[in-house]
């Protein structure tokens, strides 16, 4: 009995070598696989803001208010361009009127 607890004493710890091949391996894949698609390479993304009681109509009323805004500032730029239009319009109509005229008073002469 004493001779065998003397032997087991001296006997070199059990090792896995597989299983720590293995696990290297994996992991070396894993880590290589990452880096191919793009994961892991610390790019940090914007927060999500987490819902919070009566925000959602906060953000509602804000949107809404946004919406507006556009809709006005777009119906000013449509009435601007429409005088534009107009002016231009009128502008032509006078330059031909004064053409007509003219041609009008030459063959008189």
């Amino acid at each position: 009995y004493f001779d065998r607890l003397q032997k087991e004493l001296h006997k070199p710890p059990r090792a896995f070598p597989l299983l720590s091949v293995w696990k290297r391996e994996i992991i070396r894949s894993r880590i290589s696989y990452e880096f191919r698609s793009g994961l892991g390479m610390g790019t940090v993304l914007p927060r999500i803001p987490a819902p919070m009681h009566g925000q959602q109509q906060q953000n509602q009323q804000q949107q809404d208010q946004q919406q507006q805004e556009d809709e006005q500032q777009q119906q000013q730029q449509d009435d601007q361009q429409q005088q534009q239009r107009d002016q231009q319009h009128h502008h032509q109509r006078h330059q031909q009127h004064q053409q007509d005229e003219q041609q009008q008073v030459m063959p008189s002469d």
